[in-house]
């Protein structure tokens, strides 16, 4: 009987330190200064202008405007995480930038200009306040805004699963059904033993 609650101290004292280890929620990191720039510009059949922006990099850069990234890690529970990633800017600079920048030919007013902010990427898997699209296996996020919007963010995100703790969940239960299956045998031994010694002798 020692023996059994001595191993099951020990089972219990295991599935501890691993959830000591690995269930740590995750940091978060400060924002930083950044560039928007204006790669490219666009124009429909109703007279709106679309200036088109990025946060990324680009070899035709037209025009450039201050913007705050911030890139962190938001805990969601013990077994998954959030990656974010927010570039937030005025967009009142924007508009400024962009009519300061634009080509020969095409009216800028108050009313006809739309700032594009642009995000590509090739994972599916993340999500934003823009609107979502795909173009040839690069999915694109577009967030389109107007001069009088003032500060704006583009906030997107992705969800994922914390391995480490998966493992040590499964590692802890694979120690708990060992440890209930060593018991198990362990009181059948025991039952067996009782039985062999209460069996009358002739």
């Amino acid at each position: 009987m020692r023996k059994q609650t001595v191993f099951w101290a020990a089972a219990l004292a295991a599935v501890i330190v691993f959830c000591m280890l690995f269930f740590v929620p995750a940091g978060v990191a400060q924002a930083s200064e950044g560039t928007l720039t204006l790669y490219a510009w666009g124009k429909d059949d109703e007279g709106n202008v679309y200036a088109f922006f990025t946060a990324g990099g680009s070899e035709n850069a037209l025009a450039s405007v201050p913007c705050t990234t911030a890139s962190y890690i938001a805990d969601e529970g013990e077994f998954f995480y959030a990656s974010h990633y927010d570039v937030t800017f005025d967009a009142r600079a924007a508009a400024d930038a962009a009519a300061a920048a634009a080509p020969e030919g095409v009216t800028v007013t108050e009313d006809n200009l739309k700032i594009i902010f642009v995000y590509a990427t090739m994972y599916e898997s993340i999500v934003s306040n823009a609107e979502k699209s795909e173009q040839d296996g690069v999915w694109m996020h577009t967030l389109a805004v107007s001069p009088d919007d003032g500060t704006v963010t583009f906030a997107a995100s992705s969800r994922g699963a914390k391995s480490e703790n998966w493992y040590a969940l499964l590692i802890g239960a694979a120690v708990l059904c060992i440890v209930a299956a060593a018991a198990g045998i362990a009181a059948a031994r025991s039952l067996k033993c009782r039985k062999n010694r209460n069996r009358p002798t002739e």
